[in-house]
């Protein structure tokens, strides 16, 4: 099931952008945002073809979002955030890019190996 695959089958089968779970956006809202300050570059891993930060207008901040589905990518929406096709194991986007906020839109639960959540949780 966490396979590229079985993630680009789904995107293939969707119209439009597939949205992300509204708890997901009422964690956001509630939880994290009010603890945030001075937040500029927000990492959005496992962002799917739609990330939640699309909606979330009362936060002025860079948004880099991964995923690993390469269909899920080419749909995305044409916006201020910055779409990447990409492995959140791939240590690019750690090495070059300091990070306010780094956040799990439902993704790091398919690292279902030890060698991937060692690779990503080494460069996070």
């Amino acid at each position: 099931m966490n396979s590229k695959v079985f993630f680009d089958d789904h995107y293939k089968k969707v119209t439009g952008h597939s949205a992300y779970s509204k708890s997901l956006l009422t964690f956001f809202e509630k939880v994290v945002q009010p603890r945030l300050v001075n937040t500029e570059n927000i990492l959005d891993l496992g962002c799917g073809s739609y990330s939640l930060f699309e909606d979330i207008t009362a936060l002025d901040a860079n948004v880099l979002a991964l995923d690993f589905s390469e269909t899920a990518i080419s749909k995305s929406p044409q916006s201020k955030i910055t779409y990447r096709h990409s492995s959140v194991t791939d240590p690019k986007y750690y090495s070059d890019f300091k990070y306010d906020l780094v956040f799990d839109s439902h993704c790091l639960n398919c690292l279902t190996t030890e060698i991937e959540r060692t690779m990503t949780f080494q460069i996070i």
